[in-house]
């Protein structure tokens, strides 16, 4: 029996003794590849050079700029090296892009990696295809799945950002399923056959033309963190033979040799990202997504904030599944999200009595429910994504209602007088709580060795806490 996305239950909550989908062993050995090309001599020369780059560029001459610095390099480092060693299609693997976060599993520590704006409630997997060989994945949705997933077959990443549209707005797809697409069965299982044939009648297919390399490029998107992404597989079933596996060597000449390119990519990507946005703190959009039909639009800003200020921005979901916002630093890093309320979505989202919801952003804590918190910066990015929208959006008006900034003594003249006011206690309660969803993404079963019990490997919020004002400016926390 077929079924379509939409009636397959979201609404349960995994069991507590449940193992994450994106621990398994191809991730394991994929990061302990990375993190060694990351620790060699030739890739810590070449990222000593890179940062020339971020050193002669206009964000490190903000105030906040400077130092912030390392954080961007340390994730593009880690991003080129990911995009290396999934190129290797030996061994066909899809691979979850950490963005983000600093976490510890498989007995290791992984800074996590980034690009620019990446959104906290995404997982972001790749995996490298030849389009001369014949593959196909086999998917499960648990019950508490995420809200939309994608696939996108993209041009190979490289030393590039990523494959970007003429405007240099977002990226080229050739083709794109969504869970709008997809014929799932009952029981939440799928597949897709990917070759360079027509589907010819097969309902879940991608065509890859002959002879090329593409990036499929997958994204689960959590409206709340306590959803799980898809259970996903890779399978060579035929046409080219897999050639021989790459050496570390391999992959840390290419890592050194272009990782300049790779961080001229991102700062070109920081320079002409919403061109049309002359002014700090005016919200620019919405504009519609590459690919698939309705399945998002975003809006970006700049921001521009003195300690005493914020911006309130009222917005709608229109008919979106997702809404989500992301803060980010001048250099389009987002604050850990284990640590920073630098992120919104709809779980976490306070709705006002209309239906609007209203997001105030500041340096400072405002005291009220739905702040997003820039983690100390006073300049940087905000995006909006609407996803999995059902209806045609007609004007701007339809999704941004107001945008303004005002003094935080002003405040509670210019936010609904239905927000909660949110104390200290509550918020730090709020942070918490982000911790322990967040850390389901990462929930392996280990044995501790000295009672035989089973424990998942974390980061504890208490900790979190006290290493948050060290990690501020030169950690992950940016």
């Amino acid at each position: 029996m077929k079924t379509t996305f939409s009636n397959i239950s979201e609404n349960s909550a995994p069991s507590d003794d449940f193992v994450s989908p994106l621990a398994n062993e191809l991730q394991n050995q994929a990061e302990q590849r990375v993190l060694r090309i990351m620790a060699s001599p030739e890739v810590q020369a070449a990222r000593k050079k890179a940062r020339e780059l971020l050193a002669a560029h206009s964000v490190s001459k903000l105030p906040d700029g400077k130092a912030r610095m390392e954080n961007p390099l340390n994730k593009w480092v880690a991003n080129l090296a990911f995009n290396y060693v999934g190129s290797d299609v030996s061994n066909p693997a899809i691979l979850w892009l950490p963005v983000g976060a600093r976490y510890r599993w498989f007995g290791h520590e992984f800074p996590g990696s980034g690009g620019a704006i990446d959104n906290t409630d995404n997982i972001y997997r790749q995996a490298m295809l030849n389009g001369s060989s014949s593959y196909e994945i086999i998917g499960k949705l648990y019950s508490s799945h995420p809200i939309q997933f994608t696939f996108h077959l993209m041009d190979p990443y490289g030393a590039d950002a990523f494959p970007m549209t003429k405007n240099k707005s977002d990226f080229r797809v050739y083709k794109m399923h969504t869970n709008d697409t997809l014929v799932i069965d009952a029981d939440g299982s799928f597949r897709i056959s990917l070759d360079s044939m027509p589907a010819n009648g097969r309902q879940n297919h991608i065509q890859l033309p002959p002879g090329e390399m593409f990036t499929l490029f997958i994204r689960d998107t959590l409206s709340d963190w306590r959803q799980v992404p898809n259970e996903l597989t890779l399978h060579h079933v035929g046409g080219a033979l897999l050639p021989p596996a790459m050496s570390d060597r391999e992959l840390i000449d290419l890592t050194a040799a272009n990782l300049s390119h790779h961080v001229e990519s991102w700062l070109y990507f920081i320079d002409h990202f919403f061109p049309e946005i002359q002014v700090s703190n005016n919200l620019v959009g919405p504009h519609e997504r590459t690919g698939a039909l309705g399945w998002g639009w975003f809006a970006g800003a700049r921001y521009d904030l003195e300690d005493d200020e914020a911006l309130v921005m009222t917005v709608t979901d229109g008919s979106a599944r997702y809404l989500g916002l992301q803060a980010t630093d001048a250099w389009m890093m987002a604050p850990t999200p284990r640590e920073f309320l630098g992120s919104y979505n709809p779980a976490q989202t306070v709705v006002n009595t209309d239906g609007s919801k209203t997001y105030i952003v500041s340096v400072k804590d405002p005291g009220y429910a739905n702040w997003v918190e820039t983690a100390g910066s006073h300049q940087g990015w905000l995006l909006f994504r609407w996803q999995g929208v059902t209806a045609e959006i007609a004007s701007r008006d339809d999704l941004i209602k107001s945008v303004e900034v005002v003094t935080l003594a002003d405040l509670p003249k210019a936010v609904p007088g239905t927000l909660p006011k949110v104390n200290v206690s509550e918020r730090q309660e709020q942070r918490v709580q982000r911790d322990i969803q967040w850390v389901r993404r990462i929930a392996q079963p280990n044995r501790d060795k000295s009672t035989g019990t089973k424990t998942r490997d974390r980061l504890c919020s208490e900790q979190l806490f006290v290493k948050s004002k060290e990690h501020l400016l030169t950690k992950e926390t940016i």
